[in-house]
This record gives C-alpha cells, sequence and structure tokens, in this order.
C-alpha cells in the first residue's frame, strides 16, 4: 500500500511540474508573439525568430524603465549603443569611463534622491541641486573659476562634452582644497585662542 501511495505522488509531482513548465513556455511564447499553434506551424527557423522576438521585447521593457527612471532625466536619451562606445579605442577606457559616468548622472548629486536635500546641494556653490544644467548655467562658482561653454551638450551620444566634463572636474578638486585650507586655517586659529 505505501509502495502505490509513493508511485501516485511521484505522477502527481510530474504533472505539476509539467503544467508548471508548458505554462512558462506559453508565456515565453505569448511574449514572443507567437501562439502553441503558430509554434507547431512555424518551419525550421521558428526558434530563432521566437528569440530575436524576445530579445527586442526585452530590450523595449528596459528601454521603458529606464525612461520612466526617477533618478536622472538625462536617461530618456538613452537608447542603444552610444557613438563615444562604438567608435572608442581600446586604450581610450577612462575618458569612455568619464562620458560615460557623466551622461548617466554618476557625476551629478542632484538625482541622488536617496541623499538628504543638504548633500544633494552643488559641491561648488552648496546653493541649488546638482546637476548638469545648474552647472552649465547657474553655478556662480563655474562662472567664476572655469569657462562657461554653454554650447556644448555634454551628455551627447558622440561625448563631445569631454573638455567640459574635465574642466568642471577641475574646479571641483581646486574648491575642494580651498575648503581644506579653509578649514586647517579655521582650526589653526581655535587652536592658538
Amino acid at each position: 500500500m505505501c509502495m502505490i501511495e509513493k508511485r501516485k505522488r511521484e505522477r502527481e509531482s510530474d504533472r505539476s511540474e509539467w503544467t508548471k513548465e508548458s505554462m512558462e513556455r506559453g508565456n515565453y511564447l505569448w511574449r514572443g508573439g507567437m501562439s502553441e499553434v503558430a509554434m507547431n506551424e512555424g518551419g525550421e527557423n521558428k526558434w530563432e525568430r521566437l528569440k530575436e522576438r524576445d530579445i527586442e521585447v526585452d530590450v523595449q521593457e528596459r528601454g521603458e524603465k529606464v525612461r520612466a527612471s526617477r533618478s536622472c532625466a538625462n536617461y530618456r536619451r538613452v537608447y542603444g549603443i552610444p557613438t563615444y562606445i562604438r567608435t572608442g579605442k581600446r586604450n581610450e577606457g577612462k575618458r569612455l569611463v568619464k562620458i560615460a559616468r557623466w551622461r548617466c548622472g554618476n557625476e551629478e548629486r542632484g538625482y541622488k534622491f536617496w541623499l538628504s536635500e543638504e548633500e544633494r546641494k552643488c559641491r561648488l556653490c552648496a546653493r541649488e541641486r546638482e546637476n548638469v544644467d545648474h552647472l552649465k548655467y547657474e553655478c556662480e562658482y563655474v562662472r567664476e573659476k572655469g569657462e562657461r561653454n554653454i554650447n556644448v551638450d555634454v551628455v551627447n551620444e558622440d561625448g563631445r562634452g569631454i573638455r567640459w566634463m574635465e574642466m568642471i572636474e577641475r574646479v571641483r578638486r581646486e574648491r575642494e582644497r580651498e575648503r581644506e585650507r579653509e578649514r586647517r586655517e579655521k582650526e589653526r586659529r581655535g587652536g592658538s585662542e
């Protein structure tokens, strides 16, 4: 009796796995825009077509998520592989990383919604949220210390804004040195009193 129940359970578990597998296959086919019937009549390269369609759907879904992102407004402009990566040379790794960081918003604090409002302020002037538009048009410190090349689209696809990006990074380093000198001077004055 015990053996009969064991075999019965095995058959039921096999069926439940089969139905789960069948459901996954059905969902995959539906995602690719095909049905079981169309798949059976599809011919010899049916799986290649289904795979290509699945990749297209995946790219579209990923693109929707990227464009709907609240962390960086520039994501809406990103589609496919940008020109600066396609045409880049192997020895330009640091340059490519720099452009990618700016395009993805990693060099801006204004869109990092998990930071406090004070931490999201510009590292140079500490007045408004730090983003590319603020740095290009509004930041007083950049206006004083750096060159303001407003005509360059910094987050463009071909990476033409690299000189501007380097200038902002240079100005940030200078500002950090100034703040460090001010802090040391303040400590020196505070310690001597």
